[in-house]
């Protein structure tokens, strides 16, 4: 009788250790590799130019079209020819990032760098420096090679039984990506921890404030989990 009792405060004590080591894994601050300034660059660019969404590639059928990513003038996720359902976006690789920073990282490389610069430019220099750690430029100021910038997700879905369309929520119903992940455009350094904490209830409560239809956002357990 003893020895039950030994064993299950033994369990209950593991437990309980399991729970606050998890509640503190999720507590701590994420950190990204690159100091990257969301609010310099909404300015000049859309969420889309860099988060591209795959699903917005589609026909007029609506059937997605693998190989309209070798034609097409646009960002396309790495993914996008394996992705089996296309629903997620793209985290910025580094070749979205030489679209613009091309030119800057060579004058870098070169030392061609104004050193009498205000805070502000001093913060910019310092993500293009730590932006080039991933490219590799040759003597002739060309791009040699790059290497996968490693960001981390912020928001993702915990479990895998839920299915959710990035097309459906900004494509066709029009929601601001702020709507689920904060005011990014306004965040002048990575976000340690995700703005908004979305749950279960958190994405019911937003259906029914839309309003729930069979065309629309649906509470059914089916329309979420498959």
């Amino acid at each position: 009788m003893a020895r039950s009792i030994y064993i299950a405060i033994v369990f209950m004590l593991v437990t309980w250790g399991a729970s606050v080591g998890m509640g503190l894994m999720e507590q701590m601050p994420i950190e990204q590799p690159i100091p990257f300034n969301h609010m310099v660059h909404s300015k000049k660019v859309s969420c889309a130019e860099c988060h591209f969404v795959c699903e917005d590639n589609r026909d007029e059928d609506g059937e997605l079209d693998c190989e309209d990513c070798e034609e097409a003038e646009g960002i396309f996720c790495d993914e996008h020819a394996t992705c089996p359902d296309h629903r997620l976006p793209d985290i910025p690789n580094t070749r979205n990032c030489l679209q613009c920073h091309e030119d800057d990282l060579i004058d870098i490389k070169n030392g061609e760098v104004d050193e009498d610069m205000d805070e502000a430019d001093k913060k910019s220099m310092e993500a293009k420096r730590a932006l080039l750690s991933f490219v590799e430029i040759d003597d002739d100021d060309e791009i040699e090679s790059v290497k996968h910038i490693p960001w981390k997700r912020i928001t993702e879905m915990k479990t895998s039984n839920i299915y959710f369309s990035h097309r459906t929520h900004s494509q066709i119903e029009k929601l601001d990506c702020k709507t689920c992940h904060g005011d990014m455009g306004t965040a002048e350094k990575p976000a340690p921890h995700p703005e908004i904490k979305v749950s279960m209830k958190w994405c019911m409560d937003c259906h029914k404030e839309k309003g729930v239809t069979k065309e629309s956002a649906s509470n059914l357990c089916n329309a979420c989990h498959r």
